[in-house]
């Protein structure tokens, strides 16, 4: 047994190397990830400012033997600014040539809303300039950088630095402009996010956009606006590289299309690199060599440059012989979503969307209708295509839509709607009054949305839909209906309508179409269907061919593609439509290719698109999998 003095001396040692233990475990750093790359020392864990108890912190990786003051890269994580942390940083591989990398942390969704997050990466940068001398960094050349939310806030970064209200805290002598931005696949502008193909509801009151402004997209559109880089864009903003996988079904890379086109408009310096087949995430030697680039010239004036996996939309890309303009036109594209016109006449809102291309018009006019239950957002891409092709393209949400229905957690499913949708003669008639109401408002819709003036040509109307909505083009361009209760055809045909697209339409017997529907449907019609392309009652493809074989012939195409669902000509990316459809992007630029000929030809009077149409180049082009029957 221990006793006296002894005891007393053991316990002292006991309690000396518990201490040292633990002053040993907290100077240890904390875990980072990969090794650092050799030559470069890290000063982790600086305080750049305080909001109340809240210590806002940065890691500052360094070369450890500079030769001069160094160019500073501000690493932004992401994390759909719910998560995420600023170790492990993949920017750390540029210190070795010559840069200081600053990956910071910055308030989550969870602490505060927007925009408390800029205000932070601001308050960041303002900070490492003021600490400039200490560390030899060069505060005349700071860019920034970042993936996803951290992309979303580096965009903010560059097209936000005269926002005033902004800079809060700490080192308000100093700016928190930056000289170049390297954007990998954020958000650019939360008004559209959420119309294009995504594997998140970006509109929905928990994404991660509404947990960051505090509201949905919908609820609160200025809120929405305020939180968009794309919001922000003046010509003195500087240099962008911007990164997008086209694989991306999280951050649509029409979000990345927008910012480059918005920023080349206003006369930035930008560059748009979609990478073929990348998701949400970029890697690999050639996306290094083009970021290499980018720092280089922009922050050591070095002329390296800089060239993009794929051309940006409009850029001059190689066609492969027999595709018809397989890439995206070379015209901006513009969406405008909050457009609502009142019919007095059937005391009812009709709500638009227009996608529109931001050259000066007059463009020929596209309304497409949605399929039952859906809404314009499931038609975005091909949409955006026709817009980028010279059109301008009108998408009304009828009153069948469940975006429309108050609760969003009780809207109907699609097969219950459609379920109603027989058997309602009111939508039947409803739908092709909507069209016909659009078109008289044409000139109304120029003076709701300035964007839109001088942009509508009256005299080339095309209307085209999916589905419920390709039964609507019919009607509207001359297939008459049997009511129920009624005796006789009904007409709801428009003489404005020069031409139809019928993407997966409606054969007889069903909605008030019968066999005689076609007997004066002359106008030009192209229909769309596919070998797996069955309605929810078990009609086949066959079915959806009677409107090409029963209305007079003249100008009528019929397209049919091996393998494509109904799923395929919408943009509806949830699991039933991948799993039917493993060539879903081939599929995809058939549609666009045979619909923009059609429209073309019809809507233009393009010879060679005519010439197209009555070609074997589609059948050729796909390889048998596309097949055009004419009459």
């Amino acid at each position: 047994m221990i006793r006296g003095a002894n005891f007393q001396i053991l316990v002292m040692w006991l309690l000396l190397a518990l201490f040292l233990t633990g002053c040993w475990a907290e100077a240890q750093p904390p875990p980072t990830g990969p090794p650092l790359p050799p030559g470069v020392r890290v000063l982790r864990n600086l305080e750049y400012a305080r909001v109340g108890d809240r210590a806002l912190l940065l890691d500052l990786y360094l070369p450890e033997q500079a030769q001069g003051a160094l160019p500073v890269v501000v690493w932004i994580h992401g994390g759909a600014w719910l998560s995420g942390s600023k170790e492990g940083t993949p920017a750390v591989r540029l210190v070795p040539r010559g840069y200081a990398v600053a990956s910071i942390s910055y308030r989550l969704s969870q602490e505060a809303i927007w925009p408390a997050q800029i205000q932070d990466c601001k308050a960041a940068i303002r900070w490492l300039r003021g600490h400039a001398q200490e560390y030899g960094l060069d505060p005349d050349r700071f860019a920034a950088w970042g993936a996803s939310a951290g992309g979303h806030l580096a965009a903010v970064l560059g097209t936000a630095g005269d926002v005033k209200e902004w800079e809060v805290g700490e080192n308000l002598t100093f700016s928190s402009r930056v000289q170049a931005v390297c954007d990998f696949f954020g958000p650019a502008d939360f008004t559209t996010i959420g119309y294009y193909p995504s594997s998140l509801d970006h509109l929905a009151p928990d994404s991660p956009e509404a947990k960051l402004i505090g509201a949905s997209l919908t609820d609160h559109p200025d809120r929405a606006r305020a939180a968009s880089p794309n919001t922000y864009i003046t010509p003195d903003d500087p240099p962008f590289l911007i990164m997008h996988g086209d694989m991306d079904w999280t951050v649509p890379w029409t979000q990345s299309q927008e910012l480059y086109d918005q920023l080349k408009a206003a006369g930035v310096e930008a560059t748009l690199v979609i990478v073929p087949g990348a998701g949400h995430g970029l890697a690999g030697p050639q996306i290094d060599a083009q970021v290499d680039a980018f720092f280089d010239r922009h922050l050591k004036g070095l002329a390296a440059p800089i060239a993009p996996a794929q051309p940006p939309a409009g850029e001059t890309a190689a066609a492969p012989a027999r595709a018809y303009k397989p890439q995206p036109g070379a015209l901006a594209v513009g969406l405008k979503t909050d457009l609502v016109l009142h019919d007095a006449a059937r005391n009812k809102d009709l709500r638009v969307v227009a996608v529109y291309p931001q050259g000066p018009g007059p463009y020929p006019v596209i309304v497409f209708s949605h399929g039952g239950g859906g809404s314009p957002r499931f038609y975005m891409t091909l949409s955006r295509y026709w817009a980028s092709h010279g059109y301008v393209v009108l998408l009304p949400t009828h009153a069948d839509s469940r975006s429309l229905q108050p609760d969003p957690d009780n809207r109907l499913q699609p097969g219950e709607g459609l379920r109603t949708v027989f058997i309602d003669g009111p939508a039947w008639v409803n739908r092709p009054k909507d069209v016909s109401f659009l078109l008289d408002s044409l000139l109304q819709l120029e003076k709701m949305a300035p964007e839109l003036t001088g942009k509508l040509d009256p005299t080339k109307i095309g209307v085209g839909g999916h589905s419920f909505g390709a039964f609507t083009a019919q009607v509207i361009g001359g297939a008459t209906l049997t009511l129920p209760g009624q005796t006789g055809s009904v007409s709801l045909a428009d003489g404005r309508v020069k031409a139809v697209l019928m993407l997966s339409g409606m054969g007889s017997g069903q909605m008030g179409l019968t066999e005689r529907s076609w007997e004066n449907f002359r106008l030009p019609a192209m229909g769309m269907t596919g070998s797996r392309d069955r309605n929810p009652r078990g009609q086949g493809p066959e079915w959806r061919r009677r409107a090409f074989e029963l209305s007079p012939p003249g100008d009528k195409y019929h397209v049919f593609i091996e393998g494509a669902n109904h799923f395929s000509f919408n943009d509806l990316i949830g699991p039933l439509a991948r799993l039917q459809q493993p060539q879903r992007e081939a599929i995809s630029g058939y549609i666009r290719m045979a619909s923009l000929a059609f429209w073309d030809a019809y809507l233009r009077g393009d010879a060679q698109a005519r010439a197209y149409l009555e070609s074997d180049g589609l059948a050729q082009y796909s390889e048998g999998v596309v097949t055009i029957s004419r009459r």
